[in-house]
């Protein structure tokens, strides 16, 4: 546990503070550069160029776990739009920075929460941290009436209904084909990722996350309802084929971890609260999960899988989703 309190609140700041001093300095050698007679187009080639060859390793040193969909045409192009606005931010910080001072440039730099936070209350994107942007958001599409039917269904019936697989074959999966296909695979639990929290307030009518303004919680189709607590865990699960990242919800986590979120502080930043040191018991437990795509996960075209029902080894009777 003290590892992941140093990997989610030491580590975070040491990053945050070390690009600032990046920042920093790149101003200052930009400021040097240019005073020498260095254009800022060379500077800012040279500069991406050395970015593009320390990170490229880190992608080949670090794999992700997880299938990422194709490269299509609209992610490409959002892809380019993000470089260009990127680009055309520099040249014009650069160009200021040339008429002016490193100074005013690492100042103005810092107003950018402030900026952020203006455009986040026009488009009415205002989140109390950046935890909030990682909760599954149900909304009820077909996939998601679907997926409700299957979590009505009886215990033995899902299981039976689910199709046998692994989680290697889940991965390479075409996700056009999943849609509301169900999976049984046998396979133990490695970790369990608490960075984004592991509750959040949702709407007492559709479950959906809700979101904090001011005083109150606002869901996005019924607007502002009292907040009703929703477990949330992210865990990492590992079969002899591959691992990857499940999520589980509800009193199906509850259940499986012995924890009740009743009573638990409904805070701006859930993130804050730890979970009680019971959950470790669950460690390198072996189960059967029934698991198939969030209606969320569909929607942003990523292999992300939820639980819907498990049972341990060593148990007969399965448990089921009822969110």
């Amino acid at each position: 546990m003290a590892r992941r309190y140093c990997y989610k609140d030491v580590l975070p700041f040491t990053a945050m503070a070390t690009i600032i001093c990046a920042n920093i300095g790149l101003n200052v050698l930009f400021k040097a550069a240019t005073l020498k007679g260095m254009s800022y187009y060379i500077f800012i080639t040279y500069s991406h160029a050395i970015g593009t060859l320390l990170l490229l390793p880190i992608s080949f040193m670090f794999p992700r776990t997880a299938v990422l969909s194709p490269l299509k045409l609209h992610i490409f192009f959002r892809l380019f739009l993000l470089g260009l606005l990127g680009f055309l931010a520099q040249i014009c910080a650069y160009k200021g920075i040339e008429y002016s001072s490193p100074t005013l440039a690492s100042a103005i730099s810092n107003l950018s929460p402030a900026f952020t936070f203006i455009l986040a209350v026009i488009f009415r994107y205002l989140l109390s941290s950046p935890s909030s942007s990682s909760f599954y958001m149900e909304e009820k599409s077909e996939i998601g009436m679907v997926q409700q039917e299957q979590g009505a269904l009886s215990q033995e019936a899902l299981f039976d209904s689910a199709v046998e697989s692994t989680i290697k074959e889940l991965l390479s999966l075409n996700l056009a084909n999943i849609g509301s296909a169900m999976f049984k695979i046998q396979a133990r639990i490695l970790d369990i990722d608490t960075l984004d929290g592991w509750y959040y307030p949702s709407c007492p009518i559709c479950t959906t996350s809700m979101t904090p303004e001011l005083d109150a919680f606002y869901c996005k189709e019924h607007q502002r309802q009292p907040p009703h607590l929703m477990m949330k865990l992210s865990l990492y699960i590992g079969d002899n084929t591959a691992k990857t990242k499940a999520i589980i919800f509800g009193t199906l986590a509850e259940k499986m971890t012995n924890i009740s979120v009743v009573g638990m502080p409904i805070l701006g930043d859930i993130s804050s609260v730890r979970i009680p040191n019971i959950v470790e018991t669950i460690l390198n437990k072996e189960y059967n999960f029934v698991v198939g795509l969030s209606d969320q996960a569909f929607r942003q075209e990523l292999l992300n899988y939820k639980i819907f029902a498990y049972k341990a080894i060593n148990e007969t009777q399965p448990n089921t989703s009822s969110d």
